[in-house]
């Protein structure tokens, strides 16, 4: 098992998008795709992705061809659950705190 981590996977997500839809309308499709994907939720990504109209077929079943290897083989983590808390450090007469 690997993770698929988000810079990556948002990266591919974003490159694909701009090769399957025109200009107008693609960011927004993007982001509510990234916003599944944040939530981990790739099976309603993929539903959501077949339904567009692609200018180019072949780019749009080779994003959905990844999104479906990646769910099975790899963990498309909930980031947004997952997301590390910034540790907050206080000194307190010369005590650590954390």
């Amino acid at each position: 098992m690997h993770i698929l981590d988000w810079y990556h996977l948002k990266k591919k997500v974003n490159e694909t998008m701009t090769i399957i839809l025109s200009k107008v309308g693609r960011k927004i499709h993007t982001q509510y795709m990234l916003q599944l994907l944040w939530k981990g939720k790739s099976t309603q990504t993929i539903e959501y992705l077949k339904t567009l109209t692609a200018k180019n077929e072949e780019a749009k079943n080779m994003l959905i061809t990844y999104l479906t290897k990646n769910k099975h083989t790899s963990l498309i983590m909930n980031a947004e659950k997952w997301q590390v808390k910034p540790l907050v450090v206080v000194e307190l007469k010369n005590k650590m705190i954390f």
